[in-house]
């Protein structure tokens, strides 16, 4: 199937369709280290927001996550998911309250529902971009959790081969959220989060984490652009959001990146001068923009 196909992949609900064609009202969430805005599109397409998230008690699962899309078709739904998870065991978990939890934990961070927008984009480009794997799951669970999006400061704020501390990742949290959290509740969230740029490929080491450069695909810049105008983000603002940025997508470098993209007919992109238009025809042909 082609991702240019929009009759197979175009049904978006409609309250998505009309929140994005009518703007991006909403306010900005005070705290947080990625700019997401809590629109009603935004919220439609699966974002999150509030105070807590999943990394209070886990990582972003990328080796679940692997298994559980490498061994479904690609029209599972969330009732296939919970079958072959909770009924079939497919991720060989040692008991029956560890597999209800993982796919408690699993749908928290990726939605798991072809209904959800955002988990529709992961699973089509999970399945024709083996490479951009980690980078996909990253931006989903980034727009899917609170917590990490905080802590996307450290790394918006490292350069490669910088030595990144996981206590940076503590005072992220504390300085975004003074006193949520109990001292050993947000240090082992800060350890998780720490995890999880490790599984994304930003970071390496066991004890001492160091930032890495990561290489993204034209499917993961196809993504982070799309996150970024969900959450409310337009024309050159686009161009240097913090979504591309987390994939070390400079503002200077971002035009190849896109034009790449637009090559594969993954995203419509338009520069002429000052003017900037970027469009999903395959996933919201219907907003009017």
């Amino acid at each position: 199937m082609s991702i240019t196909d929009e009759t197979t992949l175009e049904p978006a609900a409609d309250a998505l369709r009309t929140a994005i064609a009518n703007g991006h009202g909403g306010g900005k969430v005070a705290g947080s280290g990625l700019e997401a805005t809590a629109s009603p599109g935004a919220v439609a397409a699966g974002f999150k927001f509030g105070t807590n998230g999943p990394h209070s008690s886990r990582t972003m699962m990328i080796e679940d996550l692997r298994g559980l899309l490498e061994r479904t078709p690609p029209e599972a739904s969330l009732a296939d998911f919970r079958r072959v998870i909770v009924d079939e065991n497919l991720l060989n978990k040692k008991t029956e309250s560890t597999r209800r939890e993982t796919l408690r934990r699993l749908r928290e961070l990726y939605a798991l529902d072809v209904e959800t927008m955002v988990f529709r984009v992961l699973q089509t480009y999970w399945r024709q971009d083996p490479a951009g794997r980690p980078l996909l799951a990253l931006l989903v669970a980034l727009a899917r959790d609170p917590l990490l999006r905080i802590s996307a400061a450290v790394i918006l704020n490292s350069r490669p081969g910088s030595e990144i501390p996981v206590s940076l990742f503590d005072d992220a949290l504390a300085r975004a959220m003074p006193g949520h959290f109990g001292p050993k509740i947000q240090a082992a969230t800060a350890r998780h989060i720490a995890s999880s740029w490790e599984q994304s490929g930003h970071l390496t080491g066991r004890l001492r984490k160091t930032r890495l450069a990561v290489r993204p695909t034209p499917w993961a810049v196809t993504l982070a652009l799309f996150l970024g105008y969900l959450a409310g983000e337009r024309g050159e603002y686009l161009v240097s959001s913090q979504w591309l940025l987390l994939l070390d997508v400079r503002p200077g470098e971002a035009g190849e990146h896109i034009s790449a993209a637009h090559r594969l007919g993954l995203l419509n992109f338009f520069r002429s001068g000052s003017v900037v238009q970027i469009t999903f025809p395959a996933w919201l042909k219907a907003t009017g923009e």
